[in-house]
């Protein structure tokens, strides 16, 4: 079955609110280590679906497909997804629930850097790279 647009853009809001919910727990302070982990991982669940139907999308699509500023809105969204995915990555691996415990400033400052870059990303796949996939059919509408 073929990816739709709204279905991205439904998993973009999820990824959001989820983000969102992590980021004010955080804010508030009373949030275990433990809870933070926990909804850091829910998040991360979240973002890896989706970044998998991502990732698919980008293997389907051949560039010859695409011409003048298509080529490169396709390629920004890509470098982008890209650079994200590294630092999620990264995110991921550095804090689990001792490591929040043991450095919860740190943690905040951290998620706050990699979850404020959400916005904007959600607002290049939107405006670049999923108006790309459906000009080339690489996603449907739908």
């Amino acid at each position: 079955m073929q990816t739709s647009y709204k279905q991205l853009i439904t998993e973009h809001d999820a990824i959001e609110a989820a983000a969102n919910a992590l980021l004010a727990a955080v804010d508030k302070g009373y949030a275990s280590s433990t809870d933070l982990a926990v909804q850091l991982h829910t998040l991360a669940i979240v973002v890896e679906d989706h970044v998998e139907r991502e990732d698919l999308i980008i293997a389907g699509l051949d560039e010859t497909q695409l011409s003048g500023p298509w080529i490169e809105a396709w390629r920004e969204g890509a470098d982008a997804f890209v650079r994200l995915k590294s630092d999620w990555t990264k995110f991921l691996k550095a804090w689990n629930a001792e490591a929040i415990q043991d450095d919860r400033i740190g943690f905040k400052a951290d998620a706050h850097t990699i979850l404020g870059r959400l916005p904007d990303r959600v607002q290049l796949e939107t405006r670049a790279f999923y108006a790309t996939a459906l000009q080339t059919g690489a996603i449907g509408l739908r």
